[in-house]
């Protein structure tokens, strides 16, 4: 039998039929590609964002894109890498608040997704149109931890206001070379610190102004740190509530409750002292609290910053975490209203911070102190290193709050 050939209209037509049926397979994968929802997350820390991204996969049953935004970058530059994010996380900035509001790419969210926040959250969120912007999601939060067994012990045995503070650690000087302790080097931290006592030692109205003032003054600088520098510096050296804190502190440095070598405490250097029990308060966050060994921290009270006992009206240092929607629809809408009304236990509790819902459930006494320390107060504040976005300004701005005559 002879062997049928093949036409060359036959072989034509296949090598279309292929080229076409791979032309439309790449193109079918194209389009799953760029039409996979994303998550973008923006100083985040890791564990936070594991637990959100996770909690979305669970309950969408969808492959997300992760989205990994450049902490050392200002939001508002990066518009173009986020644009096409279903949602944006954010650990919140005075540049992210002010991005959220103003951009056009970021979507209005129905105000009643806010119902279950506590007044004194809700009053701190831009409303326009019965609509907001971002929506609180988890709290961090500046606080102290005081040996309870040493204050027990005190003369001091209970802490009602700045003062009692003052004198339990001034009575443990015997014990400790430092009796109240931070990490003075890392410059968030300091500034943050620097932030959490402003605030007690004057009001949370001079706060507000002060964080408002430094941000105009970043938001000025164009980028040059040398600009930066000069003009935060003469209106640090000049701002009463700056002096009458940087007073203070120096102060507790003269009186034994500080050393001065508190002030080049690296990161971590805290949490790794109180380990070894070397000294009797700690100021840090909630997130690096959760760091120290439960032999050691359960020894413990945890309690806010205080102040003088006239000063009813407080707000408090709280680094928070918000959900800004980029793809507006009623199914991200609903998404959004089950992660902010029914996720926070979960996410909070393998985030490691603490919920800002009123109707979830803290994973434990730290995290139900912190939220309800946070909706008895007038409102959170940023802490004060947000008001300079980027790290290369925080460095000098940290030796400059700290430097005395």
């Amino acid at each position: 039998m002879k062997e049928k050939k093949i036409s060359p209209n036959t072989i034509v037509f296949l090598a279309s039929a292929i080229a076409l049926l791979i032309i439309a397979i790449t193109l079918l994968i194209l389009f799953v590609i760029t039409n996979r929802p994303s998550l973008a997350f923006y100083r985040v820390p890791e564990q936070v964002e594991k637990s959100i991204y996770n909690y979305i996969v669970q309950n969408t049953k969808k492959d997300y894109k992760l989205i990994e935004l450049d902490s050392s970058i200002p939001l508002s530059k990066q518009k173009k890498l986020v644009k096409n994010a279903t949602f944006l996380f954010v650990n919140q900035d005075c540049d992210t608040k002010e991005f959220a509001i103003k951009s056009s790419i970021i979507k209005s969210l129905p105000l009643d997704l806010c119902s279950n926040l506590p007044d004194s959250v809700q009053n701190s969120i831009p409303i326009k149109n019965k609509s907001v912007k971002y929506l609180p999601l988890l709290y961090d939060f500046y606080q102290i931890d005081v040996d309870y067994t040493l204050l027990q012990k005190s003369p001091v045995n209970k802490i009602n206001c700045w003062q009692d503070l003052e004198d339990f650690l001034y009575s443990q000087k015997e014990l400790f070379k430092t009796p109240l302790i931070f990490d003075g080097n890392d410059s968030i931290a300091a500034i943050d610190i620097f932030g959490m006592l402003l605030e007690s030692f004057n009001s949370p109205e001079d706060y507000s102004q002060i964080l408002d003032k430094i941000y105009q003054i970043y938001k000025n600088s164009n980028g040059n740190p040398e600009i930066f520098t000069e003009n935060f510096e003469l209106f640090v050296n000049s701002n009463e509530a700056c002096i009458k804190t940087k007073d203070n502190i120096q102060r507790l440095i003269q009186k034994g409750i500080i050393d001065k070598s508190v002030l080049q405490f690296q990161k971590g250097s805290s949490v790794s002292l109180t380990e070894n029990n070397s000294s009797a308060a700690l100021i840090l966050k909630l997130s690096d609290h959760r760091k120290i060994n439960h032999s050691v921290i359960r020894n413990y009270k945890t309690i806010y910053c205080p102040s003088s006992p006239d000063n009813f009206k407080r707000k408090f240092a709280a680094p928070e975490i918000a959900l800004l929607c980029l793809k507006k629809s009623k199914k991200n809408i609903l998404l959004a209203q089950k992660l902010i009304q029914f996720g926070q236990t979960e996410i909070s509790t393998n985030g490691g911070l603490s919920p800002v819902d009123k109707n979830s459930t803290p994973s434990d006494l730290q995290a139900d102190d912190v939220r309800y320390w946070i909706a008895a107060s007038s409102g959170p504040l940023l802490p004060l290193s947000c008001a300079i976005p980027e790290d290369k300004f925080k460095e000098e701005a940290a030796q400059i709050l700290y430097k005395f005559n």
